[in-house]
């Protein structure tokens, strides 16, 4: 199995991380590189690619992979404009840099100017300290033109200096542009071209011809090279090999006519049948004047020769030819033996057989519009525009001009690409003298959607299991343009590591640049004891088109607290407290509240059993029970059901069972004692003794029409009465401030004080004894 790894970066470059060839893998193995990140931050998008020996696999379709990184700076980095944007003019021009980490703090200065000197630019920010995540500064008095953008960061880490080109362009055009012209075409990746002069063209190669030629006295031997390398060498006779203009050995031959008489008709004819537009080299070695013949010497003149008729025996001659192009120069060298060899050299210009520049990924944009490119002279390129959905995706051609010449323009069709890339092909034959002087594309800027410096808010950020927290996060349209409407979801990181949503997603509606919205949520946390990272994220579906989607989630940690308490269970009756063998009317109106110090939640009936006599109630039986709220007390959460059952004398049991959301269990049993006779019961007052108040309490077995509560000394002088105390069934109190009935303070003693309840014709009394101690 074959194994590579590459690693594209934002500009397009791409950089081969891993290259392995494995043995045969039975199941599954393991190939790890490593990824160099120093001085390379932004989006880093990494291939993976497998392919087997032997084409039987049962699918092609998972043979790769790809991942793109996010990759941090340690120094501000700029976000807008873009290298090579072209912004409309009449609009201000907001400069953008994203901060490099809440932990890094530096400065920034931006300056702009026609040049790259920037010894007097036209603008300048002043230093700004950069702030997270992006740092702007907005300026507003330039005129159409090209200009230079400076850049100047310092931090902790070091300082920053980049310049990047731009245009501001006439009209009213709300597109945003992306395009190179003249010298700027070689920013792009080029493979076979030159860029000079204002355009890029087919570079050219020089071939270096060398014929070396020795008669037997001065070496003997005969060589021709192409750039160093022998075409033909040290074979007696005419040495003859033909080159075509673009670099290649069409044909060689060898003469040897000093052995072979023959061979001086056979160079004749050679010679006669050689096309034009070539170039021809001729090496002798040793002997090449014996046997030579009229035809020989004819064919050779007819191609140039002066001297072939004086070449004698052991003679030295070489001679470089152009056929049939008057415009080059013949060269040809005649040495008489002992008179040392000859060496001719000529070069060989023509154009590379292909070349090719291609832009770098050119967006990202949320709508394309149209391509421009400008090619000049006699012959054409190629063009083609490709596109992709995300930075590490494949792409597909969404446009192609076969035979560009002049000013071309195309529209684009409907896509859904995010970035864009231009290529330009150039090939030998039909574009030697192609020029291309620019290309432009025109796109609807993006926006940006990012979650603001102050990061996801929890209040509080410490709780109980079961507690509610409330999660806020503030999203900022960073970008260009309107975005559209998105989701931003909360999450929680499990035990494994992986991002898990806890909550219905929150609709972030369009929101023009530089505009706000709060994304909130109240979330009951469920989750076990210990810290946790909560996140939320913007556009999990990458929906819309964003300028920087690396920004799209923030963290916080929350510590959660592990309940052990179990709920507390209070029951009261005719809205006073009620204890296990208490009396209650025959119909009373029975109130329970649980409480927690997590959460109780009455909506779930599956926490709550109330039995009566043994018998299941819910909000369906008879009595019902019904669920009324939750509500804060006394630091606790406190679910209230109530129920109206009807009772019959004698002794009731009313069990209740209430789970928290922690799995903490309690339970109680009331005893309710129904009496069908009035009585009073549990008649005290307290405190007992006191200064200046007391409560008066007792049960009544039924409702009364009238309580009389009277208080006397041992004399049995009545001092103060009242007939106003409450005659509900059940627990019932009156506040004395100790005072006689004229509102005088009782003196310091014992007292005496009787309860009456009188309920139609029935009536009962209790009596009971106080202190006044002052």
């Amino acid at each position: 199995v074959r194994v590579k790894v590459t690693d594209e970066l934002q500009d397009g470059q791409v950089f081969t991380l891993l290259t392995e060839r494995l043995p045969p893998v039975l199941s599954e193995t393991k190939v790890e590189t490593l990824l160099p990140l120093r001085g390379a931050p932004g989006v880093h998008t990494l291939v993976a690619e497998v392919a087997a020996d032997s084409t039987d696999e049962v699918s092609l379709e998972n043979n790769s992979a790809v991942k793109s990184v996010a990759v941090a700076g340690l120094s501000a980095q700029l976000r807008w404009p873009q290298r090579y944007a072209g912004l409309p003019a009449n609009r201000p021009l907001q400069v953008q840099v994203a901060g490099p980490g809440e932990e890094l703090e530096g400065t920034v200065e931006f300056a702009i100017d026609t040049s790259r000197a920037f010894q007097a630019p036209l603008a300048a920010s002043g230093v700004l300290a950069w702030r997270n995540p992006v740092t702007t500064w907005t300026f507003s008095e330039l005129p159409p033109g090209r200009f230079y953008l400076r850049v100047l960061t310092e931090s902790a880490q070091g300082k920053g200096d980049e310049i990047v080109p731009f245009r501001l362009l006439p009209g009213n055009e709300p597109r945003v542009a992306w395009l190179q012209q003249g010298e700027e075409l070689a920013d792009s990746r080029m493979s076979g071209l030159t860029a000079h002069n204002g355009a890029v063209f087919l570079s050219k190669v020089h071939d270096r011809v060398e014929v070396q030629s020795a008669g037997h006295d001065d070496g003997s031997f005969a060589r021709i090279l192409l750039n160093g390398a022998p075409v033909m060498e040290n074979l007696r006779g005419y040495n003859v090999a033909v080159f075509s203009l673009d670099g290649n050995v069409l044909a060689t031959r060898i003469f040897d006519v000093y052995k072979n008489p023959p061979d001086a008709d056979s160079l004749a004819a050679f010679v006669l049948r050689l096309p034009d537009s070539v170039l021809v080299a001729f090496a002798l070695m040793d002997e090449g004047s014996t046997n030579m013949n009229e035809k020989a010497y004819s064919a050779l003149e007819w191609l140039g020769s002066q001297w072939i008729r004086s070449v004698g025996y052991r003679d030295s001659w070489a001679m470089l030819v152009w056929k049939g192009m008057a415009t080059k120069a013949l060269k040809e060298v005649w040495h008489p033996r002992g008179s040392g060899p000859i060496v001719l050299v000529d070069t060989l210009v023509h154009s590379v057989p292909r070349g090719e520049i291609v832009s770098p990924w050119i967006g990202p944009g949320s709508g394309w519009s149209r391509f421009r490119a400008t090619v000049r002279g006699e012959g054409s390129v190629d063009l083609t525009v490709l596109g992709r959905r995300s930075a590490g995706g494949r792409y597909d051609t969404l446009a192609t001009v076969t035979g560009a010449q002049g000013p071309v323009s195309r529209e684009l069709i409907q896509t859904q690409a995010r970035w864009v890339r231009l290529v330009a092909t150039f090939q030998r034959g039909r574009s030697d003298s192609s020029r291309l002087e620019s290309w432009r594309l025109e796109y609807d800027p993006p926006a940006d959607v990012a979650i603001g410096a102050e990061g996801v808010k929890l209040k509080p950020d410490s709780v109980l299991f079961g507690r509610t927290v409330s999660v806020s996060a503030r999203v900022r349209n960073w970008g260009p343009a309107e975005s559209d409407t998105c989701m931003a979801v909360l999450q929680v990181r499990d035990e494994s590591g992986m991002w898990r949503s806890v909550l219905k997603p929150v609709t972030i509606p369009p929101l023009l640049p530089d505009s706000t919205f709060i994304a909130a949520w109240s979330w009951q946390v469920r989750e076990p004891s210990g810290r946790h990272v909560l996140r939320v994220l913007l556009d999990p579906s990458a929906r819309i088109v964003e300028l920087d989607e690396t920004n799209n989630a923030a963290t916080a940690d929350l510590t959660v607290a592990a309940d052990s308490t179990a709920p507390t269970i209070r029951l009261f009756a005719d809205g006073a407290p009620l204890l296990s063998g208490d009396q209650v009317s025959p119909t009373p109106e029975l109130r329970l509240q649980i409480l927690d110090q997590g959460v109780f939640t009455p909506k779930d009936t599956s926490r709550l059993r109330v039995l009566l006599d043994d018998r299941r109630l819910g909000p369906e039986t008879e009595p019902a029970l019904q669920w009324h709220f939750e509500e804060e007390t006394e630091g606790k959460v406190s679910a209230v059901v109530s129920l109206k059952p009807v009772l019959q004398p004698g002794s009731h049991i009313l069990q209740v069972t209430a789970w928290d959301l922690a799995g903490n269990r309690s339970e109680e049993w009331f005893v309710l004692r129904v009496s069908d006779k009035l009585e009073i019961s549990h008649v005290l007052n307290f405190p007992n003794p006191f200064a200046d108040f007391t409560i008066f309490t007792y049960f009544l077995s039924l409702p009364a029409d009238e309580v009389a509560i009277r208080v006397f000394t041992l004399a049995g002088r009545k001092v103060w009465e009242t007939v106003s105390a409450d005659g509900f069934a059940g627990y019932n109190s009156f506040d004395w401030d100790g005072r006689d009935q004229e509102g005088d303070e009782l003196a310091n003693g014992v007292y005496l004080y009787k309860i009456t309840a009188r309920a139609g014709e029935k009536t009962v009394s209790a009596l009971g004894k106080l202190a006044i101690v002052r």
